[in-house]
């Protein structure tokens, strides 16, 4: 995968989402999530795409790696 894509995030208005080529949003618990339609409508051609892919195979790669990640215990709370 080239490493000199452009990149950017923030806040995108709908046009921006609409007219991107991939869409992909991330967070700790869920880790990197493609988004494939906004308003019914699909982004690109409504598939996961290549970048995108490729990232969640590297995240759910280091997801599992002892140098990436710690394992933690979970109580619930009282």
């Amino acid at each position: 995968m080239r490493r000199d894509r452009a990149v950017g995030h923030g806040c995108f208005s709908r046009a921006e989402i609409k007219g991107a080529d991939e869409v992909f949003i991330t967070s700790t618990a869920g880790g990197i999530m493609p988004v494939t339609r906004i308003d019914q409508a699909p982004i690109a051609n409504g598939q996961v795409g290549p970048v995108t892919r490729r990232l969640i195979d590297l995240y759910w790669q280091k997801h599992t790696d002892p140098q990436w990640s710690t394992a933690g215990n979970i109580r619930e709370r009282k």
